[in-house]
């Protein structure tokens, strides 16, 4: 019964980078929404395998981004790294990498988490998780199933 609006800020085919210049740019003019929702992790930040500093660059933006939520009286929700599926990004082990960000980010203090990964979560392979059959058509992007079971596990990081 709530009235809703969304602010689209461009997700698709961006890295953390750019959310997190949108999202700061998006509260320094003073819109400030009742949530924040802020991607911590995207695969379009690696074509290659995940590195270390690769998964710090994200941590480190995504503290910038939260404790500037805060401050500006929004309430930050946090999204985790989905899994893809090695036939389009082929990380092998170097996933586990996504994987202790993910943890990470579900033992912050204070943090509601909008989890997209578990729901989405399927087979090992080659040490990566895949994303469950059938919840994707191009082995990156949910299509409408893995939507469908992402707004499921997502609701209880808004309410």
């Amino acid at each position: 019964g709530a009235p809703v609006e969304l602010c689209n800020m461009g997700w698709a085919g961006q890295q953390t980078f750019l959310y997190y210049l949108r999202a700061l740019d998006l509260l320094s003019a003073g819109l400030v929404p009742t949530w924040l929702l802020y991607g911590a992790f995207s695969p379009n930040d690696s074509a290659g395998p995940l590195t270390t500093a690769q998964i710090n660059s994200m941590k480190t933006r995504m503290v910038e981004v939260i404790a500037a939520a805060f401050s500006a009286g929004a309430a930050p929700v946090v999204s985790n790294g989905m899994p893809t599926n090695t036939a389009l990004k082929n990380w092998g082990s170097s996933d586990s990498l996504r994987i202790a960000l993910n943890d990470e980010l579900a033992a912050m203090p204070g943090i509601k988490v909008a989890d997209i990964s578990s729901p989405t979560s399927g087979d090992v392979v080659g040490g990566q998780v895949q994303i469950v059959t059938g919840m994707t058509t191009d082995n990156i992007h949910p299509n409408d199933a893995g939507y469908s079971a992402m707004a499921v596990a997502v609701r209880p990081a808004f309410y």
